[in-house]
């Protein structure tokens, strides 16, 4: 079982097997940051909040529409859920899909550990962010921000004073990010935004805790695979010689395994597709 670990006054972490979720307690308030997907996870998230002083969930911020950070939502009672204005469309097909289907979607995690997920409930979000959003609480300041790039639907959440940001899926440490409904483009845009708030600490959708070099890393590897993908294109290459050709190591640690090679295929194919649109659009 994960341990919930303090990143400064009130800024709280807790990283799991099928996301990291955080939380800033100010006197009254309480802000998280995603939902732990596994009944069991979700249990020992809320008792550990408890402890820390949280008096109610004000505010539930999901940092992308994807089911690992919402379908444990409901089980945390927010008062309000906070998502980018592109969310909701995503999150109401959710609502109309068959459980099953829904917790078929989170295939990286062991399912003998999804018992009870088909009886969630999906929540609606109530606040839509389309830019940024600036909480003042106590001795907090709290920004919410638009970052597109891993969806069209990301969010980031910064703790201004200790500089710590809670980045989603937007930034990865150790294994390629998944691209299958990404903007490459925009997700460029995101992470130079992102170098500028100039955070002290990063913690992403998934896995350990970094700084600025994992932003360096990843716009390293989003230019290479646009580059490779834009030469190929332009020599007549179709998407399946892409994939095939196109070649990316030494960016990630964990780029051997299945679900790497796996990412790696989709990320190829959603660049292909937007070299493909830029081309008809000139």
């Amino acid at each position: 079982m994960s341990s919930t670990q303090e990143l400064g006054p009130g800024i709280y972490c807790r990283m799991l097997e099928g996301g990291n979720c955080g939380a800033v307690i100010a006197s009254e308030h309480t802000l998280l940051v995603d939902a732990p997907i596994l009944p069991s996870e979700r249990k020992a998230w809320l008792q550990a909040l408890a402890e820390l002083g949280m008096q109610r969930a004000e505010i539930l911020v999901n940092t992308d529409y994807h089911p690992e950070h919402i379908l444990g939502n409901a089980n945390l009672a927010p008062e309000a859920v906070w998502s980018h204005e592109a969310a909701a469309r995503y999150i109401a097909r959710y609502k109309m899909a068959a459980s099953e289907q829904m917790v078929s979607m989170v295939h990286d995690l062991d399912p003998r550990r999804l018992e009870g997920l088909g009886e969630i409930e999906i929540l609606t979000p109530t606040v839509s962010v389309v830019d940024r959003v600036t909480l003042h609480w106590d001795s907090h300041i709290v920004q919410v921000l638009a970052l597109p790039g891993h969806t069209a639907a990301s969010l980031g959440v910064l703790e201004v004073g200790s500089g710590i940001f809670f980045a989603g899926d937007n930034v990865v440490c150790y294994e390629p990010p998944s691209m299958a409904q990404a903007d490459s483009k925009a997700w460029l845009t995101s992470l130079a935004k992102i170098r500028e708030l100039a955070p002290r600490v990063l913690v992403p959708g998934i896995g350990e805790l970094c700084d600025l070099e994992a932003i360096d890393n990843l716009e390293r590897y989003l230019t290479d695979l646009r580059e490779q993908v834009s030469a190929l294109f332009a020599a007549g290459a179709s998407r399946r010689e892409c994939v095939e050709k196109v070649t990316l190591s030494g960016y990630f640690s964990d780029e051997h395994t299945s679900r790497a090679r796996r990412r790696l295929r989709e990320a190829v194919e959603r660049v292909y597709a937007e070299v493909r649109q830029e081309q008809r659009q000139k």
